[in-house]
């Protein structure tokens, strides 16, 4: 009976992380601006922002490609906008 049980389940797929780590990673290139800003290397951090902005541009598109936009994603893609541009930014200014 418990391998029958097992044998329904279905198998998720893990595309649905796929626009997340895209996230994630312009949230880190936005933490990497704001420690590089603070190490006084504005080039390097004008680089990790530059980085920051592409991905942010993508991380919608690839949501929507994969059909796998949540109110989550939305949330985690305003909070890593905020962080990249408002803080990163301001650290260079």
């Amino acid at each position: 009976m418990l391998s029958q049980e097992n044998n329904n389940q279905t198998k998720v797929s893990p595309i649905y992380l796929l626009p997340n780590m895209v996230t994630l990673g312009a949230m880190f290139c936005g933490f990497y601006a704001i420690i590089q800003s603070i190490n006084d290397s504005f080039i390097i951090a004008g680089i990790a922002i530059f980085f920051a902005m592409i991905l942010d541009s993508l991380d919608g598109r690839v949501a929507r490609l994969t059909g796998t936009s949540s109110p989550f994603g939305a949330e985690l893609d305003s909070l890593s906008y905020g962080q990249f541009w408002h803080s990163a930014c301001g650290n260079c200014i």
